[in-house]
């Protein structure tokens, strides 16, 4: 089984690779808080940190280092991009809060913490909001989308773009998950998120809300008896050496953003504001087509390290949830929900 796992990390990691080629750049002199205000660009090189949780072979880094690779190129590598992945830079409440006080200049964040910050982007964390992937797509293509982009701008972060990641589906190393009668007994980690928890707890399992640096020990050591997470986030991070059963309740979806500190990026110069905000957004468009057509590559790669898959009653599940459903569309702002859900 580990020769398997070490062919099946080998054949992604060359899938990533296609994404990594640009290299980092060593020779800048400065991070973007330090950089000068001024505009003049002479020779100085800029250099901005961008920092994210995840591992080198996750979609969190393939979207750094694509925006990484564009920015430079269109400023002639006056601007260089630094990339701290693994939570070096601190767990992703760490990271949105040097953001806000211009500690960090970028970072890619899971959409659920920044709920804590700007409660209305709890409104993509409620329970069986979305049908399926093009839904998704319509909603990152309408306006809602970009009116919900904007709201972060109040606590001093520019959101460049949304990227779809994929739903979300229940592990555990007990027994295969059906029905949310399946649910009872078990103790799940979750993103340290109010909607999380009232949507595991409302499932019939019990939640507990846990940093995810934290989450491998707590479930290699039985402490909890699993977690919920996309399929690049259970492949990625290893998770199937310690849970048994993926079972495909797919109660909410998962949303990466690309962010950056409003006041670290307003001392550059207007043209480079505008190549980073278009490189964003370009790089979050190639790797949300990247994360679609990875997700069946993804699968089976979990079945090869021998997850056991299962499909559930997902009526059942959609029903299980009405609480959570109306208490935190009502909280998240309605009009938001119901364009969302109507789209």
């Amino acid at each position: 089984m580990k020769s398997t796992h070490v062919l099946r990390k080998s054949f992604y990691l060359i899938l990533v690779l296609t994404f990594l080629l640009a290299g980092c750049s060593s020779g800048s002199k400065n991070t973007g808080s330090e950089s000068s205000s001024s505009g003049d660009s002479g020779s100085e090189v800029v250099e901005l940190r961008l920092g994210h949780i995840a591992t080198e072979t996750n979609p969190y880094h393939l979207l750094a280092q694509e925006f990484k690779k564009l920015v430079e190129e269109r400023t002639d590598g006056k601007v260089q991009i630094k990339l701290f992945p693994n939570g070096q830079l601190g767990q992703e409440r760490e990271l949105i809060e040097a953001l806000t006080f211009g500690n960090l200049d970028l970072a890619v964040i899971t959409s659920s913490p920044v709920s804590n910050f700007v409660p209305e982007f709890g409104v993509l964390d409620i329970p069986y909001l979305f049908e399926d992937w093009e839904h998704v797509e319509r909603f990152i293509d309408a306006d809602v989308s970009k009116k919900l982009l904007k709201e972060t701008e109040k606590v001093g972060i520019e959101t460049f773009a949304f990227v779809p990641r994929g739903f979300r589906s229940v592990t555990n190393n007990d027994h295969p998950v059906k029905t949310p009668e399946d649910m009872k007994g078990l103790t799940l980690r979750v993103i340290e998120s109010e909607v999380y928890l009232e949507t595991i707890n409302e499932l019939g399992a019990t939640a507990t809300g846990m940093p995810w640096s934290d989450a491998y020990t707590a479930m290699q050591q039985g402490a909890i008896d699993g977690q919920e997470n996309d399929y690049s986030i259970n492949y990625t991070q290893n998770v199937f050496e310690v849970q048994k059963y993926l079972s495909l309740t797919e109660h909410i979806f998962a949303i990466n953003t690309l962010m950056g500190s409003q006041q670290n990026l307003k001392k550059l110069p207007e043209d480079v504001q505008k190549i980073i905000a278009e490189s964003a957004v370009e790089a979050a468009e190639k790797i949300a087509e990247h994360n679609l057509t990875e997700a069946d590559v993804l699968r089976k790669a979990l079945e090869d390290e021998g997850m056991v898959i299962n499909e559930v009653d997902k009526e059942a599940f959609m029903k299980s949830v009405p609480k959570t459903q109306e208490k935190f569309s009502k909280k998240f702002g309605e009009e938001y929900f119901n364009e969302i859900k109507g789209l």
